[in-house]
């Protein structure tokens, strides 16, 4: 048995048939060792709903978001 998530889904907000899977560019707040980070982050993996508008943040947009903090995290190491 498949664990693939066909869509269209339901959406829990509006509760249509109408979520879909695409990519956004989205800002999110992480915390990091009592840090907080802002991220403006591109082609984010997402799935929307195209009824009202509401994003859900899938493994692979966490994912993503974990490697971009890395990223940061990494950059600001090398500055100092």
């Amino acid at each position: 048995m498949s664990n693939i998530k066909k869509y269209p889904i339901r959406c829990c907000e509006c509760s249509q048939k109408e979520v879909y899977r695409t990519t956004s560019t989205e800002q999110v707040r992480r915390n990091r060792d009592g840090r907080i980070y802002e991220l403006t982050i591109e082609n984010l993996p997402i799935t929307k709903c195209r009824a009202c508008g509401e994003v859900f943040f899938t493994l692979d947009s966490d994912e993503h978001i974990e490697a971009e903090l890395q990223k940061v995290i990494d950059l600001e190491r090398n500055e100092n």
